[in-house]
Parts: structure tokens; C-alpha cells; sequence
């Protein structure tokens, strides 16, 4: 561990300037606490990830993101040269931007100094092609550290980890927050204070928009004639209108205006109130697009039916490691949709197991292949498991064990490993149009219960233990 003077040291040789050392001072004497024993910093720059604004920082063995918060918590994350997959940059009239694909997933470095974007992501890119990692190889996607974590399971083999019976937890003061948010009930003080913010943060986009047109037309009468002046104000104002007005309709979606009981409200919105993580954000441009999975899941045997469309919805970005989609359908010769949705778990396994594991199918007997890179391996009770290569029995009991609580349920669940452990569980969610008792509330919630403990389930399976982040997440998420 480095100390102080030593990472001022290396700051000096890299030529920080004292301007960028006094901005980024909270996550600098972070650095002594973070780096390891000859861990040299190579590269430095701030910028943004995620929701994160701090600094990034290229060392000989790891590539690094700090932030500091202004309340002290402090968010670290690590990436590992050689995990790297594929690298872009693109330079905007301001600022930098660099995408990374880190082991099948696109991350995004935002909001980067431009002129040294190009020199930053040539250095990464060079350490991604010649580094060969020095330093604990279990490290998975993406490690959010923390100071204090649960106690670790125990392997059960060199793949996963011992997992007890699916325990389903009732957590009746979920259920008490749905209520009140679906206006069976008056709303609590923290819910209140949550529309107060939503209201805050929409008054601040719309002014600041309403800002930004305001310069505009003041520096063009200073250099065009009134005229037209006047008409692109005019534009401007129109525009501004409709902006304000979309950004308007999505706050009373979100803060449930016109106090909708649809199921599909518990789904979007009031899954905030099982763990903060699954808040609810507008989706950017690459979160509107709802693709079209039919031909995909006719290819894995996930479905078998031909008359149906099948598209996939992605609503929790705050989820780095996995993906978690809701799947809906609709029959091709008919305008109505089915009266329930599946569910789509895309889990990301460490490094280690990742190598281990062979590729799978594993479908309900009856549907049938696509694809000709699997063979059939076995036959068990409900599903027939494809694989390209011969998958240990070992190893496929390991599976089995985990996933028996679904199986059980007799749900047709699907699963495919590829990279990433893809788990389907078709028709699985109930939606109404109207909810009218509480009664019918729990039944939803019911559902959503069952696949949190499992999602939860799969946390420990994979990794022997929770990041402290999800429990305090479970906390914060009654805080609206």
C-alpha cells in the first residue's frame, strides 16, 4: 500500500496539473487506500460513469473508477485489462466519450477531457492487447468494492457456491407502500417527499431548457436582424412547449398521477420498493428499442409456438452485472395481448466459473432446436439438455440443484449458457387492468417475491455472498 507522498509523487511525474488535483482532492487521498504494493499510476482524467461523476485511473495492473461522494461514501470500480473485449472513442464539440465492451456488456466513460480522450483510450487499448493479469482472476464484470461484506457460502466444487432452500420472505411493509402508491391508501411522508423530488427535478430540466433557448435567441439579435430573430424565437418557443410537455407527462406517469392500479404500475414503478437498484429510470435512446426475441427463442427452443411475437423490455440500467427484462407476447393474428408476461434473466458469472463452464440448452422437453451446434446430452424428467461439448454430471447436478425450485413449479423455465447464464421463465407474471382489492395486490406481489428471493438466490450461488450495496439497497428502497 502506497503512501501519501508516494501517489503525490507519481501525480508529479505524470505532470497533474494543481487545478486537477484540487477538483478530484476526495478521491486523490482515496488512492493509498486503494492501490496495491507497486501498483504505479500510469494514466489520470475525470469524468462520469453511470449516475458517478469522478475520476478514472489507469495503473500497471487494473484500470480504475473513484468517486467520492459530498455525504463521504465512497464508490470504486474495477476492470481488468484483459477482460477488455472491444474499445470505441468518439470526440463531441465538448467533451469525450469512450465505450468499452467488457465482457459482453457495452460500458460507458462520459463527460471525458477531449484533448486527452484519443491519448486515454490508446493506452487502454494498448493494455488490454499485451497485459496478462498479475492479480486474483475471480474478479467478475464489474466489482463494485466495499469495506464491509456478508459471510461468504462455501464451494460447493470449483464453480459455485452452497445454496440453502428458495426462502420466500413476505416483507408486509412492501406490500403497505404499493398500497398507498396505488391510492388504496393515503401516501406516507418519505412517498410525499419522492413526488416532491420527481416535481423538483422536472422544474430544473424544463428551466434550464427554457435557459439554454433564452442565450440562443439573445446572441443571435446581437448578430441578426428582429425579424429573424423573432421567427426562430418563435421555433424555439414551440419546441420548448412540446419538450416541456413531454418531460410533464412522463412526471405524472411517474409519480402515478392519475392513480392507475394496472399491474403493470407494480411492475415499473413500485418494484423500487424491493430494493433500490430496480428503481425505475427513463430509459435513453437504447433502452426505448423493444426487440423482437421470437426468432431467438425459436432458434433455442425457449419457445415452440410460430404464431406468436415476442419482445423483451429492459427496465433496471441500475443493475451493472445482470439484466433483468420483462418479456411480453402477442398473437399474430389477433391485436390482443396475453394476460401475463415472462421473464428474462441475463446473469453474468465470474471469470473463473465463466471458463469452466461449457455452453448449454436446457428446454422443456417437447420444444424443439434450431440450432445445429447442440447435440442432446440427456434426458431428464421435464427437459432435455443440448450441449456443444460434454458438460460434467457434476457440474449438471450443480444446475439442476439450483434451479429445482422453478423446475418444481412446472413453469416450462429455459436456460442457456453462453457467456452469460440466460434463464426464461415464460408466462410467469399475472397483469390486470384494474386492480381492485388489496387481495389482488398480494397476488401480484406474490409473484414478485418469488423471483426477487430467486434472483437474491442466484447472487449467493455465484458469488458466496451479497456486496454490502444490496442490503443497504433493500434499506433505501422503503425510503420513497
Amino acid at each position: 500500500m502506497p503512501s501519501m507522498e508516494e501517489v503525490q509523487r507519481q501525480l508529479q511525474e505524470l505532470h497533474v496539473s494543481d487545478h486537477r488535483r484540487k477538483l478530484m482532492r476526495k478521491e486523490i487521498e482515496e488512492l493509498p487506500n486503494i492501490l496495491k504494493d507497486n501498483e504505479k499510476i500510469l494514466r489520470l482524467m475525470g469524468g462520469t460513469y453511470q449516475t458517478f461523476t469522478g475520476m478514472f485511473i489507469a495503473t500497471n495492473s487494473r484500470f480504475l473508477f473513484i468517486d467520492k461522494g459530498y455525504k463521504g461514501k465512497l464508490t470504486l470500480y474495477e476492470f481488468k485489462y484483459d477482460e477488455l473485449l472491444d474499445m470505441k472513442y468518439n470526440l463531441g464539440w465538448v467533451y469525450g466519450k469512450i465505450d468499452m465492451l467488457y465482457l459482453g456488456k457495452w460500458i460507458k466513460l462520459e463527460m471525458l477531457e477531449k484533448e486527452e480522450t484519443e491519448s486515454f483510450f490508446h493506452f487502454i487499448d494498448d493494455q488490454r492487447g499485451s497485459f496478462s493479469s498479475s492479480i486474483d482472476d475471480s474478479t467478475v464484470a464489474e466489482i463494485k468494492i466495499e469495506k464491509e461484506m456478508n459471510p461468504q457460502s462455501h464451494r460447493k466444487s470449483g464453480l459455485f457456491y452452497e445454496v440453502s432452500d428458495l426462502q420466500i420472505e413476505e416483507r408486509p411493509e412492501v406490500k403497505e407502500k404499493v398500497s398507498r402508491w396505488l391510492g388504496f391508501k393515503p401516501l406516507d411522508p418519505s412517498q410525499e417527499q419522492y413526488i416532491k423530488k420527481l416535481k423538483k427535478r422536472y422544474f430544473w430540466r424544463v428551466f434550464l431548457a427554457a435557459l439554454i433557448l433564452a442565450v440562443i435567441v439573445i446572441s443571435l439579435i446581437v448578430q441578426s436582424s428582429l425579424i429573424e430573430v423573432w421567427k426562430f424565437a418563435v421555433f424555439l418557443s414551440v419546441l420548448w412547449i412540446g419538450g416541456a410537455w413531454v418531460l410533464q407527462k412522463e412526471l405524472n406517469e411517474d409519480i402515478n398521477k392519475k392513480k392507475s392500479t394496472s399491474s403493470l404500475v407494480i411492475y415499473k414503478y413500485c418494484i423500487r420498493y424491493w430494493n433500490s437498484f430496480f428503481e425505475y429510470l427513463i430509459p435513453n435512446s437504447g433502452y426505448r428499442i423493444k426487440p423482437n426475441v421470437t426468432g431467438m427463442f425459436l432458434k433455442y427452443g425457449f419457445e415452440n409456438r410460430r404464431n406468436i411475437k415476442i419482445t423483451r423490455f429492459f427496465h433496471f440500467p441500475k443493475l451493472q452485472k445482470d439484466r433483468i427484462y420483462y418479456i411480453s407476447y402477442k398473437m399474430k393474428k389477433h391485436t390482443e395481448t396475453t394476460k401475463r408476461m415472462g421473464l428474462y434473466f441475463e446473469l453474468t458469472l465470474p471469470k473463473e466459473t465463466r471458463q469452466s463452464l461449457k455452453s448449454f440448452l436446457l428446454v422443456p422437453k417437447g420444444n424443439k432446436l434450431k440450432s445445429e451446434k447442440y447435440t442432446l446430452q440427456q434426458s431428464l424428467v421435464a427437459h432435455n439438455l443440448y450441449t456443444e461439448k460434454a458438460i460434467p454430471q457434476e457440474q449438471l447436478d450443480e444446475i439442476i440443484s439450483f434451479l429445482q425450485p422453478l423446475i418444481n413449479r412446472d413453469i416450462g423455465v429455459a436456460v442457456k449458457f453462453h457467456h452469460h447464464l440466460e434463464i426464461y421463465l415464460p408466462y410467469f407474471l399475472e397483469t390486470k387492468e384494474q386492480l381492485k382489492s388489496e387481495e389482488q395486490i398480494q397476488q401480484i406481489i406474490d409473484g414478485i417475491h418469488l423471483w426477487y428471493a430467486f434472483y437474491e438466490r442466484s447472487i449467493i450461488w455465484r458469488y458466496g455472498q451479497f456486496p454490502a450495496e444490496w442490503k443497504e439497497g433493500e434499506e433505501q428502497a422503503l425510503e420513497y
